[in-house]
């Protein structure tokens, strides 16, 4: 589904964002963000990309402690069209 390629480099963004997932499970997954100030206006664009597509029910953000709630309809962890348009996304900031 996601190339090794893409896992490593996803790995790294995590680790140079300091994202951590707090929770996930089908459906939801909370994740804090340890560089919210530093970067706000890009995760922000981020979030308001994600809350546009279909298979993404809801996003809540709380700048204040850099923790960000998804809800996202279960069956799209496997459709890969779903997947790709997210990694697409994400490629589309360079971050």
């Amino acid at each position: 589904m996601i190339s090794v390629s893409m896992k490593f480099k996803l790995l790294a963004l995590a680790t140079k964002y300091g994202v951590q997932i707090r929770k996930a499970v089908p459906g939801e997954v909370i994740v804090q963000i340890a560089t919210w100030h530093q970067y706000e206006e890009k995760f922000l664009q981020i979030i308001n990309d994600l809350q546009q597509d279909g298979a993404i029910k809801s996003i809540m953000a709380n700048p204040r402690t850099g923790e960000v709630q998804i809800f996202y309809d279960e069956s799209a962890l496997e459709d890969h069209t779903v997947i790709r348009r997210w990694l697409r996304m994400l490629d589309s900031y360079s971050l």
